[in-house]
């Protein structure tokens, strides 16, 4: 029916008359869909009330109309639907289920929002005694938590009394009662059902009671039993203490118990906190779970002052989004919990470490440096200052790409320490104006990062100590091409400025430091193995504003750009006429495949004609021309798609998506010019 703006009183007509059903279409004509519900609610037709709730995203509604209409297996739909909605919008969901009598299902969602005594309220309500003691757990209520699962072991079905005994088991090693909850937990330990979990929590206990033979005989058995534990009990109740404190975030949004977090091993452990390998559920991808060994809870004067910097900063940086900054994606800053995105690539500190001699190459070096100025110049727009660069907190990920991390730690290096004590693990890369207790800005990064390069291109520092105070302070740095003879001018340059000890005398800026070091050699120079094919020139530094052609490609041109959110040199085919569906799809395809093997295809522009690739440098060849290791490694990339010629790097053979065929020699042109 099609109504023009003169007929405004028709639904009036209507209603009056008792046709609401009519009144309603009209207005998801209009597209007053609230004003439909209303109509359809006041004679009970909730089934054709509920789409249109679904198509105004309030979920919240939505549910209730689900529920009025006997639809719970929907209402149920929708509310996973909603699992990593904002706290407000689940608590909302979260009321329209508790109204209609679904507390279960209401317990859950309150759980995902943060509230875990409301729901374990709720969960009482529900008869589901399990769900409640787990809530009053993760709400601090530790003593109402214990009273029921005592109940349950006296008087719960066997099911229910073998996990209460568990479960309490667990509750009294957190309160110290090590032989109660060891008595507890080798009685259930007894019964298979529940075997493995009730060895799993027995270790804790064992080993506070000073019985780590026990512990480690009770290990033994779990291996036994086909479990993958790792070697040592005390890595064991780490992990285990991991989950129990990952678990407080609660159960998903059905209410099922699921835990969101699943922890599988140790990565590693620090000053600050460790480090372990999850599966999370929500984001549905592994991450890397970070639990400070000072909690909120824990911590009181001044280091929770410190541990609040903390946050604030990790948090922070966290929101930056940035390529090459360690994506925060979730934090739980009342447990020292926080969900920091996996980098399997391992640290800086490793691979120094595995390298011969603790050196990288000069390309990888320079990668590395421009990578983390990268992370720096967008944290100190933000007024972020790291104050702890260091190989431990550059992370790689797979694709080889550095990222910095460990935003704010500095914070917490003197929790329950000495000044001296606290930063003692890193002051080998600490600027004199932290030592000295000076005020501190971003030229403290920029210093910490000029050590980190010195490490990475000689193989050691340069302070060695043993009075590394006063090394720092006072004692100029050797020029690293004294250590290293390879090494160009340039490099001694750039490091001299960034280890200077007045923090005026270094780079402005990340930026302005990152236009230096593009500078730096990568490789040699090499002879083109086909004629009509060259090796790509070594880039020249370039500012943000300028870039230099560098050839033909066959359907366009070649440029080469500073990219100023990045602060690196990227390479720029502009086309002549804009990409075809056919050029796109295969575009895509190679894209997907982008990594060290093949070429990265960084960016598309709107209009087709602008495509972005990641700068290569080495020598050009024939893919024929491959040796059979390299194709070995070629093949492995998976593209499917004819391509002609690869980059040998220092790395190793990277396929080209992009190819120069014609090399022109041209001015630097800024990037308005036409192409």
């Amino acid at each position: 029916m099609s109504l023009s703006p003169n007929d405004g009183d028709v639904i009036e007509y209507l209603v009056a008359h008792g046709a609401y059903v009519e009144a309603a279409r009209i207005c998801v004509e209009r597209g007053d869909l609230r004003r439909a519900i209303t109509l359809y609610e006041r004679v009970w037709r909730f089934a054709d009330a509920l789409p249109l709730a679904e198509q105004l995203g309030d979920p919240a509604l939505a549910v209730r109309l689900a529920l009025e209409a006997q639809l719970p297996a929907r209402a149920t739909e929708l509310a996973a639907a909603v699992a990593s909605a904002d706290a407000t919008t689940l608590r909302a969901v979260a009321e329209a289920f508790a109204n209609r009598g679904h507390a279960f299902e209401a317990a859950g969602l309150l759980e995902r929002a943060g509230e875990p005594a409301r729901a374990a309220a709720l969960y009482r309500r529900a008869d589901a005694p399990l769900d409640e003691a787990r809530a009053r757990e993760a709400a601090g209520e530790l003593r109402e938590a214990g009273l029921v699962y005592e109940r349950l072991v006296a008087r719960g079905t066997a099911a229910e009394a073998l996990a209460g005994r568990i479960a309490l088991g667990r509750l009294l090693g957190r309160f110290g009662r090590h032989g109660e909850a060891a008595r507890l937990l080798q009685a259930a330990a007894r019964v298979p059902e529940g075997r493995v979990a009730a060895r799993r929590a027995l270790c804790g206990p064992l080993l506070a009671l000073g019985h780590r033979s026990a512990a480690v005989e009770v290990l033994a058995r779990l291996r036994r039993d086909g479990q993958d534990v790792p070697t040592s009990p005390e890595e064991l109740v780490a992990i285990d203490d991991a989950a129990a404190v990952a678990a407080g975030r609660g159960a998903v949004a059905t209410g099922s118990g699921e835990r969101r977090f699943h922890v599988r091993r140790m990565l590693g452990a620090g000053a600050t906190g460790r480090v372990f390998l999850a599966d999370d559920t929500l984001l549905g991808q592994p991450v890397a779970l970070k639990l400070l060994q000072a909690g909120a809870g824990d911590a009181a004067g001044a280091e929770r002052q410190a541990y609040l910097r903390y946050v604030r900063e990790a948090e922070a940086a966290g929101r930056l989004r940035h390529p090459n900054i360690v994506a925060l994606h979730d934090a739980d800053p009342a447990r020292g919990l926080f969900v920091l995105e996996l980098m399997p690539g391992g640290t800086l500190g490793e691979r120094l470490a595995n390298e011969n001699e603790g050196r990288l190459s000069l390309a990888r070096v320079r990668r590395l440096a421009l990578d983390v100025l990268a992370a720096l110049g967008a944290a100190h727009e933000r007024g972020i200052v790291h104050r702890d660069v260091k190989p431990a907190n550059v992370f790689y990920d797979d694709a080889g790409n550095a990222k910095l991390g460990d935003f704010g730690a500095a914070h917490l290096a003197d929790f329950g320490q000495t000044q001296t004590g606290g930063f003692m693990g890193t002051i080998a890369y600490m600027s004199p104006e932290q030592i000295s207790a000076s005020p501190i800005g971003f030229a403290a990064d920029l210093y910490a990062l000029g050590v980190t390069l010195f490490q990475a291109l000689t193989g050691r520092l340069p302070c060695l100590g043993p009075d590394l105070v006063a090394q720092h302070l006072g004692e100029v740095a050797p020029a690293p091409s004294t250590l290293c003879p390879g090494l160009a001018p340039s490099h001694d340059e750039v490091l001299a400025r960034a280890l200077a000890k007045a923090p005026r005398e270094r780079f402005a800026s990340a930026a302005d430091m990152a236009v230096a070091i593009a500078a730096w050699p990568s490789v040699a120079d090499a002879p083109a193995l086909a004629k009509g094919i060259a090796t790509l020139p070594a880039p020249a530094a370039l500012a943000v504003d300028e870039e230099r052609l560098v050839g033909h490609t066959g359907r366009g041109t070649l440029w080469r750009r500073r990219d100023a959110r990045t602060a690196r040199d990227v390479l720029v085919e502009r086309l002549d006429e804009p990409l075809s569906a056919e050029g796109l799809a295969e575009l895509r395809v190679r894209a997907a495949a982008g990594g060290p093997d093949v070429q990265r295809v960084l960016r598309l522009s709107l209009d087709r004609r602008e495509i972005w690739y990641e700068e290569l440098a080495g020598e050009i060849a024939p893919v024929a021309s491959a040796s059979s290791d390299e194709r070995r490694r070629l093949e492995a990339a998976g593209l499917g798609l004819p391509l002609s010629h690869l980059v040998r790097t220092p790395a190793g053979p990277v396929l080209l998506v992009v190819l120069t065929v014609v090399l022109t020699a041209a001015p630097v042109v800024s990037p308005s010019a036409p192409a």
